[in-house]
């Protein structure tokens, strides 16, 4: 976050605009302070960049927590594009994760819209607590896989109850190799849920092949 001051706001964001080298419709800002005397006139103004994200996610996160009396330290960490807020509590884990891990899609999706209302920008975030996603995804990936096989021995879809955009993407990625197999998310909003299907995979080769035998046939 960079504060600028100038006599007037234009002034200000033009400053912003060549400090920052990109073009005024681009720049986030908040007015801090601005002075209209007859003697006097200023404007003061704060531009919010993407680095600032992380650190509101946690303050904001912090802050609503505190309001439920819940309590976790809180850790951040950015990979591959991704803000990760890992929580670490004792007693009051499960009330954080609430049933299914409910209460903590609910806490990540009030961040995520905190902060695109600050940021104006979507921002991929994922909220962790003592490790509960990744016990979850181990799970996600073994039921993936043992919903495919019977997709591909009955040859008829699956639907799955709807999740969140990072176990949908954990299914995704675990089944992407199958060529027998197919996942689809469908739905809006909350009611989003993958749908496996089965596909009649033929590789390439045998493609190939099937063609040169029906040109022989053609020649001959």
């Amino acid at each position: 976050m960079k504060e600028y001051e100038a006599k007037t706001l234009q002034d200000a964001l033009e400053a912003a605009e060549q400090d920052l080298h990109i073009s005024q419709d681009q720049l986030n800002y908040e007015v801090i302070e601005e002075v209209k005397g007859l003697f006097k006139k200023s404007c003061r103004i704060k531009v919010l960049e993407d680095e600032d994200a992380k650190e509101y996610a946690k303050e904001y996160l912090e802050k609503l927590l505190e309001s439920l009396d819940l309590h976790a330290e809180i850790s951040i960490s950015v990979e591959d594009g991704v803000i990760h807020l890992n929580l670490t509590a004792e007693d009051e884990a499960s009330k954080i994760i609430g049933r299914g891990g409910e209460n903590l899609n609910a806490f990540t999706e009030l961040v995520r819209s905190a902060v695109y209302t600050k940021f104006k920008k979507h921002f991929h975030l994922l909220i962790n607590i003592n490790n509960y996603k990744d016990q979850k995804y181990e799970k996600l990936v073994n039921m993936a896989k043992r919903l495919a096989n019977t997709v591909r021995r009955t040859k008829a879809s699956i639907e799955l109850d709807p999740m969140p955009s990072d176990e949908r993407r954990i299914i995704h990625n675990a089944l992407a190799d199958d060529n027998h197999i197919k996942t689809l998310s469908v739905g809006v909003g909350k009611q989003r849920h993958i749908t496996i299907q089965y596909v009649n995979y033929v590789p390439k080769y045998e493609e190939e092949t099937e063609g040169n035998e029906i040109e022989e046939a053609k020649n001959n």
